[in-house]
């Protein structure tokens, strides 16, 4: 699987020297990292080779746009249920565009069919899940499948073009993080390692610092699994009773952004996670929190 990401991450390299150059150039940090990322889950996850960045105008290109950017009403839909959880199975609600859900379906559908058909068998995603659909039926290992394709290239998409915004908007950083990068380049002799990758303190710290400032989710949705009474430390009103089954919100911008918790939160600063207290600390939500936090982590 790394060795497909390294393959992706060429391509997008190259992709960057042609439409860059050496003279500098805007461009959309977002489109940019999402087509990286839907490359890297088409070959990874699902064993679909597409050369992303060589053809932009792609049906999946088109996929995962749609993914990223729905459509008002949706967007509206996905907040109500968040807040009326009945009303989303009383009225149907979808989460996402019908016919892109659709696309993403048959294109799962259509590897697992080529598999079958072929006799195929592979160590990927798709290879793991196949034995489930005799257990779980096909209709929900298709949609797990879906959801993996989702977060593989939306959210990891959002978070990349965040830290890629925020190196570009704070050069010393950038000079910082270039400077540990060549270190392991150097060490691993030109040819960076998974291991190396999970050792890098301050790219770790980089990627944690854009998660606090502009998190992939503004908010967390939980419901209240048994009554409980909140007291005020303050006292400032009286106690409130949360019943069994409420559903509540967790504001992770408003959290990450609070200077109560972060000291200056409007100012990018990696060097804050690269204090153990901090970096372990339980009001950075970057991956949500608890047993159902972000696999991504």
């Amino acid at each position: 699987m790394f060795a497909s990401m390294t393959k992706g991450a060429k391509q997008m390299i190259e992709y960057l020297n042609k439409t860059v150059g050496d003279e500098g150039k805007t461009f959309e940090t977002i489109d940019f990292s999402s087509n990286y990322t839907l490359e890297t889950v088409l070959i990874c996850a699902y064993g679909i080779e597409v050369k992303v960045f060589e053809e932009p105008d792609s049906k999946f290109v088109q996929m995962g746009k749609k993914l990223l950017q729905p459509k008002p009403l949706e967007a509206f839909f996905f907040y109500v249920s968040m807040l009326y959880p009945k009303i989303t199975k009383l009225l149907k609600i979808r989460f996402s565009n019908q016919g892109t859900s659709e696309q993403v379906f048959e294109m799962i559908k259509a590897a697992f069919d080529y598999r079958d058909k072929n006799n195929l068998e592979s160590k990927d995603f798709l290879g793991n899940l196949a034995p489930l659909r005799a257990v779980f039926g096909e209709k929900s290992v298709l949609a797990l499948a879906a959801a993996f394709f989702v977060d593989g290239q939306a959210t990891t998409g959002l978070a990349m073009g965040g830290i890629l915004y925020d190196l570009a908007k704070n050069p010393e950083v950038q000079q910082k993080l270039r400077e540990e990068l060549n270190e392991y380049f150097e060490k691993d002799k030109g040819q960076l390692s998974y291991e190396s990758i999970q050792e890098m303190p301050y790219l770790d710290a980089c990627f944690k610092e854009s998660l606090r400032m502009q998190p992939v989710l503004g908010f967390l949705t939980k419901v209240c699994t048994k009554t409980y009474t909140y007291t005020p430390p303050d006292e400032s009103h009286p106690p409130i009773v949360i019943e069994k089954g409420t559903p509540i919100l967790l504001p992770i911008h408003a959290i990450h952004n609070d200077p109560q918790y972060f000291d200056e939160p409007s100012k990018y600063i990696p060097e804050r996670f690269m204090d153990k207290e901090m970096a372990n600390t339980k009001y950075f939500m970057g991956f949500g929190n608890g047993p159902r936090a972000c696999i991504g982590n």
